[in-house]
């Protein structure tokens, strides 16, 4: 068995199926603007038009959360802002606590290599003191039912996120509090 085969044993992949359900997106939001009759606005939009103006205003939002700043979403829903968490390794009840995140590729790379460490599940980890993450904060929105809002960034955000962290671009963001 070669180390392709045996990552993607181990990792399951290809068995999960699932699809979304009960789930709201730009076409859904296109629908009802035009089902309201363009209410509030000045012309009918086209469709193609309306996806534009959204990736437009997403972009802008990418980039201003990119450079360090909060987002505030308009109509008070919330904003979005960088926060960072401090992540170590101590000794808690004779035992290693370690708050770092593991870095699967060399894990793998390890438990192909060694048998008796993917026996004993030894994980490899990143040498990172502090993680940036995305939160969405609704707290600072004033809608009804704000609690049940879930904000999660696309990969191509993480991806730019975590580019600029490595290249150092980005060093301070609102701290969120201990691990342990």
């Amino acid at each position: 068995m070669n180390f392709r085969e045996f990552e993607l044993k181990v990792k399951k992949a290809g068995s999960h199926k699932f699809k979304i359900t009960g789930s709201y997106g730009v076409r859904a939001a296109f629908r009802e603007i035009r089902k309201n009759k363009w209410e509030g606005c000045k012309r009918p939009v086209t469709e193609k038009e309306f996806y534009a103006i959204v990736n437009a205003v997403n972009e802008c939002y990418v980039e201003a959360l990119l450079n360090g700043e909060d987002v505030f979403f308009p109509y008070r829903m919330g904003r979005l802002s960088l926060a960072v968490q401090n992540r170590c390794a101590k000794i808690v009840d004779g035992k290693v606590k370690c708050s770092k995140p593991v870095n699967w590729k060399e894990t793998l790379k390890l438990w192909y290599e060694d048998e008796d460490a993917k026996n004993r599940k030894i994980l490899v980890r990143h040498e990172t003191d502090r993680v940036f993450k995305i939160r969405y904060n609704a707290w600072y929105g004033m809608s009804k039912n704000r609690e049940f809002f879930k904000f999660t960034p696309c990969r191509s955000l993480r991806l730019r996120l975590k580019d600029k962290i490595k290249n150092n671009e980005i060093t301070d963001a609102f701290n969120y509090g201990k691990v342990y």
